[in-house]
C-alpha cells in the first residue's frame, strides 16, 4: 500500500469540518508543558549488538526480585510455562481478523472457546470475544444500555467503590452521548456499596434511571451484594452491570449471572496474563442472548460446512464498524484476541478444579495477611465487609512513605490510595495478597511495617 500524504486542500477540508482554523487550534487544549515541540532526542540507530548491550544495561537498572503485594487491577499469578510455547506458535502470530474462515479456523476456534470459557464463569448466555481490557469494558457495558433503552433513559448509578481509573473511562465514554453518571458513596463499615444512597439515587433519577454499575469484589476487596443491586435495579426498570477487575474470584464466587445481571464485563489479566507493568490486559464481556445485537465487539459463532463439518465464522457482523461504519455499536476493531488466546490456554491449563483450588489459596492468603497485619500496632484493617485477593490497611503514618520506606527492602506493599481515592485516605494501603504469597512472605511484609511505623 503507497504512502500517499495529505494535501493542503485535504487538510483545510478536515480542519473545517470539525470547525477549527488550524492544526495550532485543534491542539491548543493541550497544556503548553506537554507539547513537544522539537524533534526527540533519539539518536542514531544501532546494530544489532549495541542495540542488545544497551537493552541489557537497561534491564539491569530495573529492580528485581521485588516481593509484591499490589492489585488493584492488576494481580500476580503463576503463570505455567506450556502457555508460551502454545500461545506463540506461528499459527496465532498475526494481528489480522478473521474475516476469511476458511483461512482461519484455527484462530476462530480459540475465539470460540475463550467466549464459552466467559459464558460458563460469568454464567451468562453469550461473550464476545474480547475487548481492550476492563475499563473501556465496563463503559462498552454502560453503552450498550443506553442502546438497549434506546436512549429514553440517560441515568446511571454508579458505586463509589468501583475501580476509580474505570470510573474516569466511563465518564470520558459518556460525554458524547450526554449519559448522566452518578456516583453513590460506600459504607464507611463495610466498604460495601451504601444501600441506602442507591435507593436514594434511583428514586431521585426517576423515569431517567438506566441502571446501576456496581464491581465485585469491588476496589477496596470487598465483596458486593450483586443480587440487591440487580433487584434494585429492574424495580425501577433499569438494567443491572455486574463488572469485576479480579477474574480469579469467578473461581470461588457465585456467577455474576445467577444474581441477575443483564450484563457482566471486567478485566482478564488475571487469567494469566503477566503484569507487564500494567498491561496490557483483556476485556471480558457478556450479556443475555436477547441483548445480543447491541452487544460490542466481534462474535465468534459454532456452524457447518457445505459438508456437514463443524466450523467458526465471525457472526452478527452487521452490528460492528467495517460494516456500519459511524452506526456501529462500538468502535473496537480487532480486539484482544492474542491476550485472550493466553488467557483460554491458561484457563484450559487450570480446569474446573484447578481454578476453584487457585481461587481458595487467593482467599485464605488474604485471610491470613488481614489477621496478620491488622494485629501490628498502629495498623487496622479499615472494612469488616468479606474481601477477596486484597483489603484496605490503615497505617500510623502516610502510605506513600511507607511504600517509599520497604521499597528499599524490595518490598512492594501495597498501593497507597490517597493518589486514587483522595481525602481520608492517605494513611491506606490496598494491599493485595494471591497465591504467589507465602505465610513466609506475609511474615516478612508484618516484620517491615512493624520497623516503618517507628
Amino acid at each position: 500500500m503507497r504512502y500517499i500524504p495529505l494535501s493542503d486542500d485535504d487538510r483545510k477540508f478536515m480542519l473545517d469540518a470539525i470547525g477549527v482554523s488550524s492544526m495550532e487550534e485543534l491542539l491548543k487544549q493541550i497544556p503548553d508543558e506537554l507539547r513537544v515541540r522539537e524533534l526527540l532526542p533519539i539518536g542514531k540507530g544501532l546494530s544489532e549488538k549495541d542495540l542488545l548491550d544497551h537493552m541489557g544495561e537497561l534491564s539491569d537498572a530495573l529492580p528485581a526480585g521485588l516481593v509484591n503485594f499490589a492489585g488493584a487491577g492488576c494481580y500476580e499469578h503463576f503463570i505455567p510455562a506450556a502457555i508460551a510455547p502454545i500461545v506463540t506458535r506461528g499459527e496465532f502470530a498475526t494481528a489480522y481478523t478473521p474475516y476469511q474462515p476458511e483461512m482461519a479456523q484455527g484462530t476462530l476456534q480459540a475465539a470460540f472457546e475463550f467466549q464459552s470459557f466467559v459464558t460458563m464463569l460469568t454464567g451468562m448466555e453469550v461473550a464476545n470475544s474480547s475487548m481492550y481490557d476492563g475499563a473501556t469494558a465496563t463503559a462498552e457495558a454502560v453503552l450498550m444500555v443506553a442502546r438497549v433503552l434506546k436512549h429514553k433513559r440517560k441515568t446511571f448509578i454508579v458505586s463509589g467503590a468501583l475501580h476509580p481509573e474505570y470510573l474516569e473511562v466511563v465518564r470520558t465514554y459518556c460525554e458524547p452521548p450526554e449519559l448522566k453518571i452518578v456516583v453513590v458513596p460506600f459504607d464507611e463499615k463495610s466498604g460495601r456499596t451504601d444501600t441506602a444512597a442507591l435507593k436514594a439515587a434511583i428514586a431521585e433519577a426517576g423515569d431517567d434511571f438506566a441502571g446501576i454499575v456496581m464491581q465485585s469484589p469491588n476496589f477496596l476487596g470487598v465483596i458486593e451484594d450483586w443480587k440487591a443491586g440487580a433487584e434494585l435495579a429492574h424495580s425501577a426498570g433499569g438494567k443491572f452491570i455486574a463488572c469485576f477487575a479480579e477474574a480469579t474470584s469467578l473461581g470461588l464466587l457465585s456467577a455474576p449471572g445467577d444474581f441477575g445481571a443483564d450484563i457482566v464485563c471486567g478485566e482478564g489479566q488475571a487469567w494469566g496474563l503477566p503484569m507487564s507493568w500494567g498491561g496490557p490486559g483483556v476485556g471480558l464481556f457478556a450479556c443475555k442472548m436477547s441483548d445480543v445485537r447491541q452487544l460490542p465487539g466481534r462474535v465468534v459463532g459454532e456452524t457447518v460446512d457445505t459438508q456437514g463439518r463443524r466450523g467458526f465464522v465471525l457472526t452478527l457482523a452487521t452490528r460492528e464498524q467495517h460494516i456500519r461504519r459511524e452506526r456501529a455499536t462500538s468502535n473496537i476493531c480487532t480486539s484482544q484476541q492474542l491476550c485472550a488466546l493466553w488467557a483460554t490456554v491458561w484457563l484450559s491449563l487450570f480446569g474446573k478444579k484447578g481454578l476453584k483450588d487457585l481461587a481458595r489459596r487467593n482467599y485464605a492468603a488474604t485471610q491470613y495477611a488481614k489477621e496478620k497485619l491488622g494485629a501490628l500496632d498502629g495498623y487496622s484493617v479499615r472494612f469488616s465487609g468479606v474481601t477477596y485477593n486484597e483489603f484496605v490497611l490503615d497505617c500510623p503514618k502516610g502510605a506513600d512513605a511507607i511504600v517509599a520506606k520497604l521499597g528499599e527492602q524490595k518490598i512492594v506493599p501495597g498501593v497507597a490510595l490517597g493518589r486514587l481515592l483522595g481525602a481520608g485516605f492517605e494513611k491506606s494501603l490496598l494491599v493485595c495478597a494471591t497465591e504467589m504469597r507465602s505465610t513466609t512472605e506475609i511474615d516478612k511484609l508484618a516484620v517491615a511495617l512493624k520497623e516503618a511505623a517507628r
